[in-house]
């Protein structure tokens, strides 16, 4: 549903997201315009081409989405190429190697091949780049928190629920 001078992307969605993000990078507003894209996603290559007249750098980036197979769930990989042409923009994507996670905010752009082929490329041109932090582990944690509450578990003193059917049991323990 289209709604004219609202919101197309809710700021809530966008704080939920920054969280996890080194900088508050992700823009805090959505503007009206239907050409954008957010990508998280996990660096493949980043090759920067520098020259006296412009400098640029193609990034490969791949995504993955889950989906319901008959048998379970299945993940479905998707690499985007993403283009940055903003001098801050280069310097940050300098530093990034394969494998780190990153979150790109940015629009859909298309340009034609060279003219033998008339095939067209499309991309996304990144207006930010933020990198995704992955959540602490829990051998990280216990070592920074606390001695007082680290001692005490909670769930220490739970016990294990077992359940059993009428099913299994024999006709004469039913009362």
């Amino acid at each position: 549903m289209l709604q004219l001078g609202r919101r197309l992307c809710p700021s809530v969605i966008l704080s939920n997201i920054g969280r996890f993000f080194t900088t508050r990078e992700i823009p805090g507003d959505c503007s009206n315009d239907l050409n954008m894209v957010v990508l998280l996603g996990t660096v493949n290559s980043v090759n920067v081409h520098d020259s006296p007249e412009k400098s640029y750098a193609i990034m490969s980036l791949t995504t993955r989405a889950s989906y319901k197979k008959k048998t379970g769930y299945g993940l479905a990989f998707s690499n985007h190429r993403i283009h940055i042409f903003d001098s801050k923009l280069l310097e940050k994507v300098r530093n990034l190697g394969k494998g780190d996670r990153v979150c790109i905010q940015g629009t859909l752009s298309a340009y034609p091949m060279m003219e033998p082929n008339k095939l067209w490329i499309h991309c996304v041109v990144a207006r930010t780049v933020g990198l995704y932090l992955n959540p602490i582990d829990d051998s990280e944690v216990t070592g920074r928190c606390d001695p007082e509450l680290s001692a005490f578990d909670p769930t220490e003193d739970e016990e294990v629920p077992t359940f059993e059917s009428r099913s299994s049991r024999t006709s004469d323990s039913i009362d």
